[in-house]
């Protein structure tokens, strides 16, 4: 008998051709797939949303990443300037305070503490473009950041440990010139306390000449103090003075404390002239790197 449904009988079972597969109802397959389906495009949609979404993330990054960089430029070139001048004034041949401009917004720590993982995937993933250009590109805008925030971390230890050396030097310096000029009253106490005429004592009397001679400057206007003028007008002639009087032991020991402080003044003037190249090549270097960094963002805008 023919009907929607045809019932067949088998081995004591029975299934519709019509309303069933493998004993499973057609309904239920439908639902099952239906559900996979919503499932399946369920996801789809999520991932594709999330996609979307990371993309945006990771473009307002870069925008963040290229602001810090923008904002970081100024501070970065005066630090450079400060570096120039200090360096400058480390050759000039005169006493000064040797003080070295700290520019308090120089600093790299926003950009440093952006996720490395991020911004490998905003350049290296994201951007069109041959691979390889891209990781050198990348390789050298960030090789230049470190360059900067080195810089950074160890001016002022640099800068620490200069003063101090320099300051050591320094009295080692005036403590050898005290000692000269402590001799020179003592000679002359001991002349005067003993009647002994200055025409008689011809080794204190151009030690005198020269100290006269030394002091007198200030009457012109020039501060005989300076190590530069004392060692000019001072320490040099007194030296000649000395090795002159080699047979007088008052000479000997005059002399030796002379080559203490020109030593001191030597010891100076090498430490400066070694911190003056330091720093007018930290100078140098993150003025090249700003230049570098600015170079490299455009190449990646461009691609």
């Amino acid at each position: 008998m023919e009907s929607i449904f045809k019932i067949i009988f088998q081995d004591g079972e029975f299934m519709s051709k019509e309303s069933s597969i493998l004993g499973v109802s057609i309904d239920t397959i439908f639902t099952v797939f239906t559900t996979i389906a919503i499932f399946v495009l369920g996801v789809f949609i999520e991932r594709k949303a999330e996609k979307k979404k990371e993309k945006k993330r990771l473009n307002q990054l870069e925008e963040y990443f290229i602001k810090l960089i923008e904002l970081s430029e100024p501070a970065v070139l005066r630090q450079a300037d400060a570096f120039k001048e200090f360096s400058d004034k480390l050759l000039e041949k005169k006493e000064q305070h040797l003080h070295l401009l700290d520019i308090s917004s120089f600093s790299m720590e926003p950009i440093k503490e952006i996720d490395k993982k991020d911004l490998f995937a905003i350049f290296i993933k994201t951007k069109k473009g041959d691979v390889g250009l891209k990781t050198e590109l990348y390789r050298k805008l960030f090789g230049n950041i470190e360059h900067i925030d080195n810089i950074k971390n160890s001016y002022k230890e640099t800068y620490r440990v200069f003063m101090e050396k320099f300051y050591k030097f320094q009295d080692d310096y005036n403590e050898a010139l005290k000692v000269t000029s402590e001799a020179y009253d003592n000679m002359l106490t001991y002349n005067q306390a003993n009647k002994i005429n200055p025409a008689a004592d011809p080794f204190l009397l151009r030690l005198d000449r020269i100290r006269a001679k030394w002091t007198a400057l200030e009457k012109a206007g020039i501060d005989f103090r300076d190590r530069y003028v004392a060692k000019e007008n001072y320490l040099e002639p007194v030296r000649i003075l000395c090795r002159e009087s080699v047979g007088d032991q008052r000479a000997v020991y005059v002399l030796k404390h002379i080559m203490e402080s020109i030593y001191a003044f030597e010891n100076m003037e090498e430490l400066k002239k070694f911190h003056s190249d330091h720093f007018k090549l930290d100078s140098e270097t993150l003025k090249k790197s700003v230049t570098e960094i600015k170079s490299c963002l455009k190449a990646f805008k461009e691609m």
